[in-house]
């Protein structure tokens, strides 16, 4: 079965329709925000299929496209989808897509790569395909104009997956092709030569005059433990370090010596070809289906002794550049060894096996208790290293992405018995007196008794305010009890390291901050120009130290199809970035640290996810970004005065750009 849908009935909003035939739809998609076409959809044309298909095609010489794909219900007249598709393509790539329609149900955030695209991903609530009554094709706002074409759209039972064709996109090094700038490496011998000129001038071995061995500033003390803790002086929240000494911590995300290697399933006729995977490169090779240029480079220059030469490389780097701790997804074998503070990124959060909303697990299960003991035990062989400055239990969880976070809700929209339902029907029970028509007068319901809250609420009823109230607090109690359990379970296997939180994505509401209260620090990830606002709303929220996770800048000027989620004009800007970005939040009172994402640029050709983006210190071929780098060291040079209110911190706004990521 295969159910056409006829392109010449697509209209354009803020855009300009090229050519609309049945099977060819080829647009002009502008700067503005919100260009997009769209077309209506019936009922009949998605009956008993699965996916919806098509070929897309963009035109762009040299940048990536980020597309979204919308889908609105009936009476949804608004210009704001009830769910969306996001996928990034690469240029001049032909990619056939299939958009599954089971994820429209919201429980699946991150979907599997296409052949020739990059990341994909999804946002929005439950929505059934038979109640879509518009679908569109759009683009984000863009500093310039997008021409994309599509072909051949149809709904169908199968997932259509076929290998673009064309020309390599990355030379033998890993540089985008048909492109210059001015750091590009024209030959491995350059490569070789500058790589070991490198080795030979890094040869920074401690952070320098004012700070102590941990990166602390030896300006301010308190008293030493041995261990890194929380202190609070004043109105101002604080490290300690070991030693005693006030510490901001200025980290640096995934200190490794790869790009987060290329997938190569996706991407394999778009590559040159690759070195044998058995001899002098296998360390470049993570299984069959990844492969890492930057490893590559590395042992072109330095044999089977790579590693320790990017270790010592990479330590004076971040010495010099005044990076006092190695952050999150960083590679054990270089914390380990280099002496320099170090967080922990906790693997396998506790789940059990009857999940509630996308990974949120069953916490009233006594599954859920146990599993934190067992996930807890991973803490124990650094339980006494002075360098560790903490953990953190997990990465922006998937229940918590969206606007709005009601986990009883979608928990009462599912079929599926759990210890947490049982939980939320005592808790209904107890609020209500036992009397179900209480509850029915406050919910404005019909239910014969409490055991009928078993039953799956439908997709198409709307909560009611009395609904809403109670599935939120509610909620808020999961999210205490997911919170806890896992924490207290690492309090008793390490009793000496800080619990650094969650590292949210967001926060879309009050009740996704229950249970903070088990950390020693609030973690969340914020990809903003200026992370004031965002930290003032934690900080209205929550009396303790917070801390970023994630942030980054990236520049179309280095010879990268993608920017990242935040953009701005240069190399020079970038650098200016960091140091706006670092010292707004180091003079906030609650703000103990910030950790930028990543050391490396990621591979041109997508990571594991697809992901693309220019927002390293360090390109694929182990040059430095000078620029940003002399950014990055100014800006840590004053951040202990700007923190204690002795210097004024840097306020000159970068030349911000539209961003391409997804």
């Amino acid at each position: 079965m295969a159910k056409p849908i006829d392109l010449s009935t697509f209209r354009a909003e803020q855009s300009e329709i090229l050519v609309a035939r049945r099977d060819i739809l080829a647009v002009r998609l502008s700067d503005r925000e919100n260009s997009r076409v769209v077309c209506d959809l019936t009922p009949d044309l998605s009956a008993g299929a699965k996916y919806l298909t098509f070929d897309m095609f963009v035109h762009n010489d040299e940048t990536c496209c980020c597309l979204l794909f919308d889908f609105f219900e009936n009476g949804n007249e608004s210009e704001e989808p009830d769910f969306f598709f996001i996928l990034g393509f690469l240029p001049k790539v032909r990619a056939t897509v299939s958009l599954p329609l089971d994820a429209l149900s919201g429980k699946r955030i991150f979907l599997d790569r296409i052949p020739g695209a990059l990341k994909f991903l999804t946002h929005g609530k439950n929505v059934d395909i038979q109640n879509v009554a518009r679908f569109a094709v759009r683009s984000r706002k863009s500093a310039f104009p997008q021409r994309i074409q599509i072909s051949d759209m149809r709904f169908t039972e199968e997932p259509v997956s076929l290998m673009p064709e064309s020309a390599a996109l990355v030379d033998a090094l890993g540089q985008w092709t048909g492109r210059e700038w001015p750091d590009k490496v024209h030959s491995e011998e350059e490569l070789v030569n500058t790589l070991r000129r490198t080795y030979e001038a890094e040869t920074c071995i401690s952070f320098g005059e004012g700070r102590s061995r941990f990166g602390g500033w030896t300006g301010k003390r308190f008293d030493a433990t041995g261990f890194f803790r929380v202190q609070r002086d004043g109105g101002r929240w604080w490290l300690a370090d070991p030693d005693g000494c006030a510490f901001f911590s200025a980290g640096l995300d995934c200190v490794r010596p790869d790009e987060s290697y290329t997938n190569l399933a996706p991407v394999r006729t778009l590559l040159p070809p690759l070195p044998e995977q058995d001899g002098k490169f296998a360390d470049a090779y993570d299984g069959a289906d990844r492969f890492d240029f930057a490893i590559a480079n590395l042992i072109r220059a330095f044999g089977k002794d790579w590693f320790a030469s990017w270790s010592r490389i990479t330590c004076s780097r971040m010495l010099r550049w005044g990076f006092n701790t190695v952050a999150n997804w960083s590679d054990p074998r270089f914390y380990r060894n280099a002496k320099l503070p170090y967080v922990f990124n906790m693997k396998d959060f506790p789940k059990t096996e009857q999940l509630i909303f996308r990974d949120f697990p069953d916490v009233f299960s006594p599954e859920y208790a146990q599993n934190a003991e067992r996930f807890a035990e991973q803490l124990k062989e650094t339980a006494e290293d002075p360098y560790l400055i903490g953990y953190f239990l997990d990465n922006e969880p998937n229940w918590a992405w969206g606007e709005r976070v009601n986990i009883a809700e979608d928990m009462l929209r599912s079929p599926e018995a759990s210890a947490s339902k049982d939980a939320l029907i005592a808790f209904l029970s107890q609020r209500y007196a036992g009397d179900i028509a209480a509850l029915n007068r406050a919910w404005g319901r019909d239910y014969a008794d409490f055991d009928a809250l078993r039953r799956p609420l439908p997709p198409q009823d709307r909560l009611t305010p009395g609904m809403d109230r109670d599935l939120m607090e509610f909620s808020g109690e999961m999210i205490r009890l997911y919170c806890e359990i896992p924490s207290a379970a690492c309090r008793r296997a390490d009793p000496n390291h800080l619990n650094l939180g969650l590292r949210y994505a967001s926060i879309p509401n009050a009740e996704i901050l229950a249970g903070c209260g088990a950390f020693d620090v609030f973690s969340m990830n914020c990809y903003k120009i200026d992370p004031s606002r965002e930290i003032e709303r934690a900080a209205a929220a929550l009396d303790m130290p917070l801390m970023i996770g994630e942030y980054h800048f990236g520049a179309l000027d280095a010879g990268m199809p993608a920017t990242g989620l935040r953009a701005v004009t240069s190399q020079a800007e970038r650098a200016n970035a960091y140091r706006y970005y670092l010292q707004r939040a180091a003079s906030m009172p609650c703000c103990v640290g910030v950790h930028y994402f990543t050391l490396n640029d990621q591979p041109a050709l997508g990571r594991h996810d697809g992901e693309n983006y220019q927002i390293g210190c360090v390109n694929v071929c182990g040059r430095e970004y000078k620029t940003f780098a002399a950014g990055a060291a100014e800006a840590h040079r004053t951040m202990y005065e700007v923190a204690a209110g002795q210097a004024r911190r840097y306020d000159l706004y970068p030349d911000e750009t539209d961003w391409i990521a997804y």
